[in-house]
C-alpha cells in the first residue's frame, strides 16, 4: 500500500483517474410509522487519524465498529455517526479523492451488515462521489434489514467546501424525511443548521426525529430547529463537541461533552407539543386518567409543554382528541388563520364601504368560499336605500344570465342519464327546427345541434324578451325556429337568451318533465337552494332588493327594462326563463358555486359525474376559430368558471383550487363607472385573499 497510494496520488494530480460514482441503491419500502419510545445512540468519536502505513479500509471499519460496540449493548433503535465519519484525519485535500476511490462502497457494506446484525437504523455520513470529480456531503440511512432506505445531500455546504478546487462539492436541493417503524426520520448536516431555507424545507416535511451529524456544536440553533419543526433533534458531533438531544418543545434533555464521546438515550416519538393557553384543565384531567403513562414536560419560559404517551397502544393524538387538547401546531394555525381572516375581513370591508359610503352604489354582498366550504360574507350598504333595509346573505336578487349556468348544469345531469347529447340535432326533440332556413331562404350547411344553442354559435339573432316572460318555453322555441339564421351554425358567436331557452325545451322533451321541475330535482333541492326560484313567494318578495343607478348624486331607482323583473305583483302569469329568469340569494348562490368548484360535487353529494363535468361542462364548447371561451351556459376564465347577470351579479368557481366567489349587487344593466371600478377591485382583493391568479374581469 506504501507504493500504491503515492502512485494513485500522481495519477489524480495529472487527471488520469476520475472517481467512480458511488450511488448506493435505495430500497423503497412501505413502512407504517408507529410513534413510540426508542433508544438513540450518538457516536461522536474524533475522526480516525491516518495511519503511518497508509489508509486502510478495514482499519476504518474497525475504528467505527469499536466505537459503536460501546453502545450496542443498550440495544439502540437508531445509531448516528458524525459528519463525513469515514475521512481520515490528516488527509490533504488532494488525498481525499484518492481515499474515496480506494474506499469504494466497502465501508457502506460493512455498516449495512452491522445494522442488519443488530437490528437498528444507522445513519452513515460520508462523501459521495457524483462522478466527473464532483462530490456530495452525504448522510446514508440504513434500516434494520441492512438496506439503504434514504440518501441526503447536505443542503448548505460551507463556502470553503463549495470553493475547494481539489473536490467540487455539489449542494443538495431537497430534504430527506422518510418513514421508519418509530416515526418520520429526517436528516440535516452541520452547516444546514444555520440557514432558514433548509429549516423551511423541514418544517414543511414534519419529521418526528431529526438527526444532526456535524463538525460543530450548533448551539441554540438545535433548539430553534427542534421547536420550529416540533421534532426531536439528535446531534452526533465529533470529539469534544457536545452529543446532545433536544425535545420537540425546544428543551435540551441531553448534553454530553468530553471525555464522553458516545451516549445512548431514550426518546419518545409518541409525543406532541402543546401551549398551555386553554389547555390547563384538560391536561390535568388527562393526567388524572392516565397517570404515569402520560408524561408532561414543561420547556420553561416558552409556555410550551411536551405531552408523551408511554403506552405503546395509546397514541398521544388519541389522548389529545379525547380531552380536546389542542396541539401547539394546531393552535398556531388557528391563531394565524384568525388573524388572516380578520385582516381579509377589513380588506374587503374597506373596499366595499369606500363605494357605499361615497354614495356611488347602494349596497353589495360579497361571499368568498374556501375549498372546504368555509364562507366569508361581507354585506355592506342597503337593499332598500329609502327605508334603510340592510343587505344580508338572504337578500333576494334577480340574477338574470347567471341562470344559464343552471340550465347547463341540468343538461349535464341529463347527459349523465343518457337522455341527451350536445351533438344531438335540435330537431330530434323539437321538430320545428328541421325546417329552419337561412335569411336568403337556403338550407343551412348542417343541422343545428344542442351544442349550437347552449354555446351561442347557432346563427340566430334576438328572440322573445326575457323580462316578465308570459309564454312557456316551448312557445319561445317555436318562435325562435320561425326566425331565419343570420349566419351558418358554428361560424359566429352571438350571445343570446332565447337559444338557451330552446335548449331547455330540448331538455324538457328528453327527460319527459318540465324544465323547472327537473332543475329543482337535480340541482336546487340537492344543494338546499330554498330561495332560488323563477317565481318568488310573497315572503321572498319582502326580501327582494331594489335596483339603483350607480354614480348618480343622489342614487336613483333603476328605470331600465331589466328593473321590471323586480316589480311585484305581476300583472300576468310569468313562465320560467332558462336563459335569464332566476331569483336567488348570496347564501344560495355560493352553494351552487361551490358545487361547480368541486367539479359537480357538494359536501359529499355528487350532482354531476366527474367525467361529464370535466370532459363536457368544463371544456370550451365554442369552435376552435371562435375565441369566446364559452361552454354549455357558462364562461371559462382560465381556472375560473362562471357567469354574470344583467343587473351585475356574478359568480365564479375555481376549478383548480376548489374556491369560489359570489358578487351580488343590483344596478341598471348599463351601470355607471362605479360598478365597473368596484367589480375590478373586488376581483383583485378576492385574488389577494384567496391567493389565486388573476381572473378575467368579464362584464
Amino acid at each position: 500500500m506504501r507504493v500504491l497510494y503515492p502512485l494513485l496520488l500522481v495519477m489524480m494530480v495529472f487527471g488520469v483517474l476520475a472517481a467512480a460514482p458511488c450511488a448506493p441503491h435505495v430500497v423503497e419500502k412501505q413502512v407504517v410509522p408507529v410513534r413510540r419510545e426508542i433508544k438513540v445512540s450518538l457516536i461522536g468519536e474524533n475522526l480516525a487519524r491516518k495511519p503511518k502505513e497508509g489508509p486502510s479500509v478495514q482499519s476504518m471499519i474497525d475504528y467505527w465498529t469499536r466505537a459503536m460496540d460501546r453502545e450496542i449493548g443498550n440495544k439502540p433503535d437508531l445509531v448516528v455517526l458524525p459528519e463525513i465519519s469515514d475521512i481520515w484525519l490528516g488527509l490533504s485535500p488532494q488525498e481525499k479523492p484518492i481515499w474515496l476511490e480506494q474506499r469504494g462502497d466497502a465501508i457502506l457494506k460493512a455498516f449495512q451488515a452491522y445494522a442488519a446484525a443488530h437490528r437498528c437504523y444507522l445513519v452513515y455520513p460520508t462523501y459521495r462521489s457524483l462522478g466527473q470529480g464532483t462530490y456530495a456531503n452525504t448522510a446514508i440511512v440504513i434500516d434494520r434489514a441492512g438496506d439503504v432506505v434514504g440518501v441526503y445531500d447536505k443542503f448548505q455546504p460551507t463556502v470553503r467546501d463549495l470553493g475547494n478546487p481539489a473536490m467540487t462539492v455539489r449542494p443538495g436541493t431537497r430534504p430527506l424525511v422518510l418513514n421508519t417503524d418509530f416515526g418520520r426520520l429526517g436528516v440535516m448536516i452541520c452547516f444546514d443548521l444555520n440557514f432558514e431555507g433548509a429549516l423551511d424545507l423541514y418544517r414543511e416535511a414534519k419529521p418526528d426525529v431529526l438527526v444532526f451529524p456535524s463538525y460543530y456544536d450548533g448551539g441554540f440553533f438545535r433548539q430553534m430547529w427542534a421547536a420550529s419543526c416540533e421534532s426531536w433533534v439528535v446531534a452526533s458531533t465529533v470529539g469534544r463537541l457536545a452529543k446532545s438531544i433536544v425535545d420537540p418543545a425546544g428543551a435540551q434533555v441531553c448534553h454530553e461533552v468530553a471525555p464522553v464521546t458516545t451516549v445512548t438515550r431514550t426518546i419518545n416519538t409518541n409525543a406532541r407539543v402543546i401551549h398551555w393557553d386553554f389547555n390547563d384543565d384538560k391536561v390535568a384531567a388527562a393526567k388524572a386518567k392516565y397517570g404515569a403513562t402520560l408524561e408532561v414536560a414543561n420547556s420553561g419560559d416558552t409556555q410550551l409543554a411536551l405531552l408523551s404517551s408511554k403506552s405503546a397502544g395509546k397514541p398521544i393524538d388519541s389522548i389529545l382528541a379525547e380531552f380536546g387538547i389542542e396541539s401547539w401546531r394546531d393552535y398556531k394555525a388557528r391563531s394565524s388563520s384568525a388573524r388572516t381572516d380578520r385582516v381579509n375581513q377589513f380588506l374587503m370591508d374597506d373596499l366595499l364601504h369606500r363605494y357605499v359610503d361615497a354614495g356611488r352604489i347602494a349596497g353589495v354582498v360579497s361571499v368568498l368560499s374556501t375549498d372546504d366550504y368555509q364562507e366569508a360574507y361581507d354585506c355592506v350598504g342597503w337593499a332598500d336605500l329609502e327605508n334603510r333595509v340592510p343587505m344580508t346573505p338572504d337578500t333576494l336578487f334577480a340574477v338574470f344570465s347567471m341562470t344559464k349556468t343552471f340550465t347547463g348544469a341540468a343538461i349535464m345531469c341529463a347527459i349523465d342519464e343518457g337522455k341527451i347529447s350536445l351533438d344531438d340535432p335540435v330537431s330530434k326533440y323539437l321538430p320545428e327546427f328541421a325546417d329552419v332556413k337561412m335569411k336568403d331562404g337556403s338550407v343551412p350547411r348542417r343541422p343545428l345541434t344542442v351544442r349550437d344553442l347552449t354555446s351561442h354559435v347557432n346563427g340566430f339573432r334576438g328572440g322573445p324578451r326575457a323580462v316578465n316572460r308570459d309564454i312557456p318555453i316551448r312557445e319561445v322555441a317555436r318562435m325562435l325556429a320561425a326566425q331565419p339564421l343570420v349566419t351558418q351554425p358554428g361560424e359566429v358567436f352571438s350571445y343570446g337568451t332565447a337559444t338557451i331557452d330552446a335548449a331547455a325545451a330540448c331538455l324538457e322533451v328528453a327527460v319527459g318533465k318540465p324544465y323547472e321541475a327537473y332543475l329543482k330535482e337535480h340541482i336546487l333541492d340537492p344543494l338546499g337552494m330554498k330561495d332560488t326560484t323563477f317565481n318568488p313567494t310573497p315572503e321572498q318578495v319582502t326580501r327582494l332588493v331594489k335596483a339603483y343607478t350607480s354614480d348618480d348624486r343622489p342614487l336613483k331607482p333603476a328605470a331600465d327594462g331589466c328593473a321590471e323583473q323586480l316589480r311585484f305583483p305581476k300583472a300576468q302569469r310569468v313562465y320560467p326563463v332558462p336563459g335569464g329568469g332566476l331569483f336567488s340569494t348570496p347564501r344560495d348562490m355560493v352553494r351552487f358555486s361551490q358545487m361547480l368548484a368541486h367539479h359537480g360535487e357538494w359536501k359529499g353529494t355528487r350532482l354531476i359525474s366527474r367525467k361529464t363535468f370535466d370532459e363536457v361542462f368544463a371544456v370550451k364548447q365554442t369552435p376552435k376559430h371562435i375565441l369566446n371561451p364559452y361552454t354549455c351556459g357558462s364562461w371559462l376564465y382560465g381556472d375560473w368558471f362562471g357567469h354574470e347577470g344583467a343587473m351585475r351579479t356574478d359568480q365564479r368557481a375555481n376549478l383548480k383550487t376548489g374556491q369560489s366567489r359570489v358578487f351580488f349587487i343590483q344596478t341598471e344593466n348599463k351601470a355607471g363607472s362605479a360598478f365597473f371600478q368596484l367589480k375590478r377591485e373586488w376581483h383583485q382583493v378576492a385574488d389577494q385573499i384567496q391567493g389565486t391568479s388573476e381572473t378575467a374581469f368579464g362584464n
